[in-house]
């Protein structure tokens, strides 16, 4: 099957809308995928408000200055990027490597190989700071009803801060900064714009504590201060390309206008509603550590610490696992987290993962060259599934 052919999905958009999708055919997954899958519980109502999401969590894949959506066969040609979702991916990756290729860092592990993408986080002298995870999730909004269409297969972009705009340019989708702090987020309105603007909002000298959460196979210690930042991506899509020049162009947020009388909806240059996601890294705040200093490898010159934050996207799901969880979950009107499947069944959690709670290691510093970004080889291991019991129950993270 050639994986670059439109598949039977996009010639029934075609014969039905008149736009002719590119989305690719299917790689099938080269995995049992029965064994990244348990029962995560009970059965799941749907919400009152009738907003639907599906959640998960990603740990921390690699650093490397690649980027295969801009600078694609291009290695070490962007800023340092940290990676989460598929450990494999590479400057030279597609939506057939990924699919056939790595491990997955979240919920699910191979069952999710998309890339997952964003700067550096660096300490100011000369480290780059893992996140200790990210919580991601795919929400639909009321209105959208069952009306919105799946994630196509090979669908790419870029959101938030557009680095290709001139100075001073309009910046319609930035991202969000604050600390969570013993279990409450400091991010009082409006919305910091930036992590120079995240430390106004403290009303006392950010301070920590590390408590003792031990537990078999898990960090002994658990910090209380946490940098974080929550970014959204578009939620409208033009239906014909999966992916553009400036690698934003064919996709759009919903727009409310005199037009089509204040109702936020997709405009008709980006017709086709899909699910948005939301992205949320969380950085551990430990003993000795200046967060005045951090930056990310993007923010240039004078802009505030953080002002240019943005995520790549690169979407590379197991099929009958995406279907699985826009049908049940999303469709279905429910609300759900620890990647729970909507129908019995969830995303098994692999050996090495961790919630963004634990704090792992303390830090994991990449010495930075001066004038250059590190280039670090990928360690890829091998798909090895988890427990078959490990049921992955607790509900600690994020639930925006």
């Amino acid at each position: 099957m050639n994986p670059t052919a439109p598949s039977v999905a996009a010639l029934v958009l075609l014969l039905t809308t008149g736009a002719a999708c590119q989305e690719l055919d299917k790689v099938a997954s080269n995995f049992d995928a029965a064994l990244w899958l348990s029962p995560p519980g009970g059965a799941i109502p749907p919400t009152g408000n009738g907003e639907s999401a599906f959640r998960f969590i990603c740990n921390h894949a690699k650093f490397a200055p690649d980027d295969p959506i801009v600078y694609p066969a291009q290695p070490g040609a962007s800023h340092l990027h940290e990676f989460f979702g598929n450990n494999a991916i590479d400057a030279h990756s597609t939506y057939a490597s990924l699919r056939s290729s790595g491990h997955g860092t979240c919920h699910g592990g191979p069952l999710n190989r998309s890339g997952y993408w964003i700067p550096a986080l660096l300490d100011g002298q000369g480290n780059a700071i893992k996140a200790s995870a990210v919580s991601i999730y795919y929400k639909t909004p009321p209105a959208s009803g069952t009306t919105f269409t799946e994630l196509p297969r090979g669908l790419r972009f870029i959101t938030g801060w557009n680095m290709t705009v001139a100075e001073g340019a309009p910046q319609p989708n930035r991202a969000n900064w604050g600390f969570l702090i013993n279990g409450k987020f400091i991010n009082a309105q409006p919305l910091p714009k930036s992590i120079t603007e995240a430390l106004t909002k403290l009303t006392e000298p950010l301070q920590f504590t590390i408590r003792d959460t031990t537990r078999p196979g898990w960090s002994p210690f658990s910090v209380e201060a946490t940098l974080t930042m929550q970014l959204s991506s578009p939620n409208c899509w033009d239906g014909v390309n999966l992916d553009s020049a400036d690698h934003r162009s064919h996709m759009s947020f919903k727009v409310a206008n005199e037009s089509n009388n204040w109702i936020n909806q997709c405009p008709p240059t980006h017709p086709r509603e899909i699910p948005q996601f939301t992205f949320i890294p969380f950085w551990h705040i430990h003993p000795g550590d200046d967060v005045t200093k951090w930056r990310l490898s993007s923010d240039m010159g004078s802009q505030l610490p953080g002002t240019s934050m943005h995520a790549d996207w690169f979407g590379a799901w197991d099929d009958d696992i995406k279907k699985r969880w826009t049908d049940n979950c999303l469709r279905g009107n429910r609300s759900v987290s620890e990647g729970n499947l909507c129908d019995g069944q969830g995303l098994k959690r692999a050996p090495e993962f961790r919630l963004w709670f634990f704090a792992g290691e303390a830090k994991v510093p990449i010495v930075v060259p001066p004038g250059e970004p590190p280039v670090v080889p990928p360690v890829v291991p091998p798909v090895v599934p988890p427990d078959r019991h490990d049921r992955g129950k607790h509900k600690g993270h994020d639930k925006r």
